[in-house]
């Protein structure tokens, strides 16, 4: 632990092009425990952050590695049932009628846009830093902001078999709700917003 204190602060991270940061573990299984215990311990503190302080938070993460049989298929088609993973203070999963929509739509932002992005940003880190070999040809796909992806209502339909995990148990949060979701209030107010109302 003391070898990453002050990682946050620093100015240094690569860009893209550049490749994966310097501290990259390359052997799987160091990676791969290291990961497991510093979620696991980023875990215990939004439960610590919650029970002490009041703190809601949500944590999300992206794993760019995947199944080798998907190694030559574009990032949009990768299963992303490994690679994404959402952890939420327990307050969220007690209010799901108050919390279940807006959580819903985080969840669809999670796998419909930002998982696949991060495995084509981290697969081509990995090319540059030769940690991958060979390199998948991806499709040219336009950005999707947040304000565009409030256009289209279909973008929020929850993905299927994407529970929203807590501490140690799944929330599911409804994949569709009665009233208004919070992206269909941040709509109106975006309408209003543009259109002088």
């Amino acid at each position: 632990m003391r070898a990453i204190i002050g990682w946050f602060q620093r100015p240094d991270y690569p860009t893209t092009n550049e490749g994966l940061h310097s501290g990259f573990l390359r052997t799987n299984d160091d990676r791969k425990q290291t990961r497991e215990r510093m979620v696991a311990m980023i875990r215990e503190l939004i439960a610590a952050l919650e029970y002490t302080c009041g703190v809601g938070c949500i944590f999300l993460v992206f794993q760019g590695e995947h199944s080798p049989g998907f190694a030559e298929s574009p990032a949009t088609e990768v299963p992303l049932d490994k690679n994404v993973f959402i952890y939420t203070s327990r307050i969220f999963q007690g209010n799901e009628g108050i919390f279940g929509p807006a959580l819903n739509d985080i969840r669809a932002i999670a796998f419909q846009q930002l998982g696949h992005a991060f495995i084509r940003d981290f697969r081509l880190r990995a090319w540059v830093s030769r940690y991958f070999s060979t390199l998948a040809r991806e499709p040219r796909i336009p950005t999707i902001s947040l304000l565009s992806a409030l256009e289209d209502r279909h973008f929020f339909s929850a993905p299927p078999n994407s529970p929203t995990s807590g501490q140690g148990l799944a929330a599911q949060a409804p994949a569709t709700s009665t009233g208004s979701s919070n992206s269909e209030v941040a709509h109106i107010r975006l309408s209003r917003i543009f259109s002088g109302v």
